[in-house]
């Protein structure tokens, strides 16, 4: 469990304190921290007073942009004195109902503009956790957001459209074993449905027969069980279906396979296509590649045939844009290259080397600074140092004259941010979309690196009195700055039809990608 800190909890020592840190970019006197959380935790779940201080002070220490915030109009000081007496007048009610909490907490935490941090708080009242995600109370008046959530870019239909958009090959994969899974339960449901239908019309069952009749309801109710739940959970479960009934599997010949749950971490769609025009096109839903793509990495189970069949496919997909690209530089006919981060909502920054920066010299990339904390103080940053994403590593071409377009959205994020930010830096680059969602800040999960960091999330989700999730770094661009709850703004702002897209299928921000590409304007 990560660690809070905490500072003496006598009026005296709390004055002191925040007289000595208010509105001050210096270090303030804290305790060490990860020496108190139990007894944080205790004092949080006593009173609504006590977890209101325990949640500030960890803010206070472990939130990495408070000079950030600062500029922007936020005092965390100004936030505490005007909002303990209320906290504290809730301890006087018989009842404090969730919507008033959530109305409390969420005049504290809103405001942050962090495009990751994430709250969780317990209402002591009644035992229920109340989620807080600030950047998407703040996103919810862009309709850019709101659409690009639930959206999968898919320009198949070029396949069939003529014209500079054509599409002369498309390639597409996906890691998630959901339709495996939903084929086999419901062809293994068919099958044990009409055994039990046939044993219904008979007057007596013997012991092999009502052991079916048994096993067969009770495989029935698992089996429409999954619908709705997690994807971890889900494929935990149908493993466990597969454990459970493979006697009544035997006996009735149908076949339950187990699936590889490690994949459930590592969901993946990606899609590549090679246009007429010569443009190579990329598209991946989330920033999971190197598990697929890196032979490093080590974390699927390739021995399980379906997985290693799922490896090779999106292999495939990327192999074939990668190919592509070289093939058309080196015979004079590649026209440009359109990476589509879409509603990608982020992943591992080792991905880099995958996307953008396939297409850059080996040896690295920097478009960024970071910063992290150096102590519990809440001013107390480390100086900034550069951030080097991999480029890919093995021989091919460097695409430095040929246009190249990052596709964006409103819900492009983190990983997403980065990558288009990049585009930034380099000369023949540009974006393309609309702006991203504002969290580009570095999450770094292991609780070891706190000792380095001083920054990150504390608390355990729905068990301590309130919880966090909170980035370690602070990504800062040298002319741009910080663009938390702001994110990176295109050079080609176009916004996306929705009505095009869903009447013939054509997309008119990848249409205006590719118009860049040919003519660029």
């Amino acid at each position: 469990m990560k660690k809070i800190s905490i500072i003496h909890y006598s009026l005296f020592i709390i004055l002191c304190v925040f007289a000595l840190s208010s509105c001050r970019p210096e270090s303030d006197p804290q305790w060490s921290y990860g020496q108190y959380d139990n007894q944080v935790y205790g004092l949080a779940g006593a009173n609504f007073e006590q977890q209101f201080i325990g949640l500030w002070t960890a803010l206070n220490e472990n939130y990495c942009i408070w000079d950030f915030e600062l500029e922007h109009g936020l005092d965390w000081d100004e936030v505490y004195y005007k909002y303990l007496p209320q906290f504290q007048a809730l301890d006087q009610k018989q009842e404090v109902t969730d919507e008033e909490l959530m109305k409390l907490y969420g005049e504290v935490l809103f405001p942050l503009h962090d495009g990751h941090a994430n709250f969780q708080v317990r209402n002591l009242s009644n035992g229920h956790f109340l989620g807080f995600n600030p950047s998407l109370e703040r996103n919810k008046s862009r309709p850019d957001c709101q659409f690009s959530m639930g959206f999968t870019p898919d320009i198949k239909a070029y396949t069939d459209i003529p014209g500079d958009c054509h599409i002369a090959q498309f390639q597409t994969a996906s890691s998630s074993q959901i339709q495996f899974i939903s084929n086999s339960l419901d062809k293994a449901s068919k099958v044990v449905d009409a055994k039990l239908e046939e044993l219904e019309q008979k007057e007596t069952l013997t012991e092999e027969e009502q052991l079916i009749v048994q096993y067969g309801k009770m495989f029935l109710k698992d089996a429409s069980s999954l619908e709705g739940m997690s994807l971890s959970a889900g494929y935990s479960f149908y493993n466990k279906i597969c454990v459970r009934y493979a006697m009544l599997a035997d006996l009735l010949g149908f076949e339950l396979t187990p699936v590889d749950e490690t994949l459930a971490n590592y969901t993946l769609d990606v899609a590549s296509a090679y246009l007429d025009a010569g443009i190579a096109y990329f598209r991946f839903s989330g920033f999971n590649l190197s598990p697929f793509l890196d032979p490093g990495w080590n974390v699927l189970n390739l021995a399980n045939p379906s997985t290693k069949a799922i490896q090779q496919s999106i292999y495939d997909v990327w192999k074939a844009w990668f190919d592509k690209i070289q093939e058309l530089k080196k015979s004079n006919a590649l026209k440009g290259v359109i990476i589509d981060v879409r509603s990608n909502t982020g992943g591992y920054n080792n991905d880099f080397q995958f996307a953008l920066g396939a297409l850059l010299p080996s040896g690295g990339f920097s478009s960024h600074m970071e910063r992290t904390k150096a102590g519990t103080g809440r001013y107390d940053f480390a100086p900034m140092t550069p951030f080097t994403f991999n480029t890919y590593k093995e021989e091919h071409v460097v695409i430095s004259e040929e246009p190249i377009v990052v596709l964006a959205n409103g819900f492009s994020v983190s990983m997403a941010e980065m990558t288009s930010l990049s585009t930034k830096s380099i000369a023949n680059a540009r974006l393309v979309g609309m702006r991203t969602w504002g969290g580009l800040c570095s999450l770094v999960t292991d609780p070891a690196f706190y000792s380095d960091a001083y920054s990150g999330s504390f608390g355990v989700k729905n068990q301590t009195p309130f919880y966090a999730y909170l980035p370690q770094f602070v990504s800062i661009h040298p002319e741009l700055g910080i663009l938390e709850g702001t994110g990176v703004t295109p050079d080609i702002e176009v916004a996306f039809d929705q009505s095009l897209y869903e009447s013939t299928g054509r997309d008119n921000q990848f249409e205006r990608a590719v118009q860049y590409i040919l003519t660029g304007n």
